[in-house]
């Protein structure tokens, strides 16, 4: 998951990326699972703890474009069984602000 595959890869607090990607992806598909309402503060909070995770552990958009796949695949699920719905648009709006960062880490990585 790291750029740099080595022993010393950095961590925050003692907490590793593997942790921190699963406190972040866990939620953001639970939420776009069962949760019915939609907060901007869950949007931007999950979203700037991951582009935090981004800096502070380097991790490369190969990540983030695999985390919108599983997005993108949800979201076609949630189309077939219970066409537009407020859940599938929730999981649509995750997914292209994952999309951003990812072409952002891109852009970054050339």
């Amino acid at each position: 998951m790291n750029t740099k595959n080595n022993i010393n890869s950095p961590t925050f607090l003692g907490i590793s990326s593997k942790v921190v990607l699963t406190l972040v992806f866990v939620p953001i598909i639970f939420n776009s699972i069962f949760i019915e309402s939609s907060s901007d503060i869950i949007f931007f909070g999950f979203l700037g703890a991951y582009i935090g995770a981004v800096f502070f552990y380097k991790l490369d958009s190969k990540l983030t474009f695999l985390f919108c796949l599983t997005l993108l695949i949800i979201m076609s699920i949630e189309y077939l069984l219970t066409g537009p719905s407020l859940k599938t648009e929730k999981t649509a709006v995750w997914f292209f602000l994952f999309i951003a960062i990812g072409i952002a880490q891109q852009w970054n990585e050339l």
